[in-house]
């Protein structure tokens, strides 16, 4: 699939088929492996513009430092997820965020912040767009947006051959 987004110079296809391949890495307990593929996913958004797919890589860089038990660190991955979701209105990713953010306080002992993220969660209570968090999560975002490091449109091969995009190398199609 790689290969086949390169060769069409569809980026939205290399980041999607790059983020099922660091959650199949997750999936098979690949930790190290997912990491490297979501922080891959991460950098190639930043260089592209395609920052809705950033979301995810931070959405699964949280769940591998969950699964880590680095309790702490999950919750800033979780957080930043929530600041796209508010941005790119993903109204369920964020009701399932509040409950990770529950289980990460109930583990680290925050139990009055859990019962809030948990209730929350079950109740479909969504963050009001009225709320000041929101609003400094939004413009956080835009400013990331307005940022952006240098926007790739067009697939250019140097680059991306000397870009490690992932633990293996791309077979190269020889048939014409």
């Amino acid at each position: 699939m790689i290969h086949l987004a390169l060769t069409h110079n569809d980026l939205i296809l290399l980041a999607k088929t790059i983020n099922n391949i660091a959650e199949t890495y997750f999936i098979f307990g690949e930790l190290k492996n997912a990491i490297f593929a979501n922080t891959q996913l991460k950098w190639l958004c930043e260089i592209t513009g395609l920052h809705k797919y950033k979301m995810y890589a931070f959405l699964n860089l949280a769940k591998c430092c969950k699964k880590l038990g680095r309790l702490t660190d999950s919750q800033i991955f979780f957080k930043k997820t929530l600041q796209y979701c508010w941005y790119y209105k993903e109204n369920d990713l964020e009701l399932d965020l509040y409950e990770e953010l529950g289980l990460i306080h109930y583990n680290l002992g925050n139990l009055e912040k859990a019962k809030k993220y948990h209730d929350r969660c079950l109740a479909n209570e969504l963050e009001s767009d009225g709320s000041i968090s929101k609003q400094l999560g939004i413009k956080n975002i835009e400013k990331l947006l307005k940022e952006s490091y240098f926007p790739l449109k067009i697939y250019e091969e140097s680059f991306f051959e000397r870009f490690p995009l992932l633990p293996f190398d791309f077979i190269r199609s020889t048939s014409t």
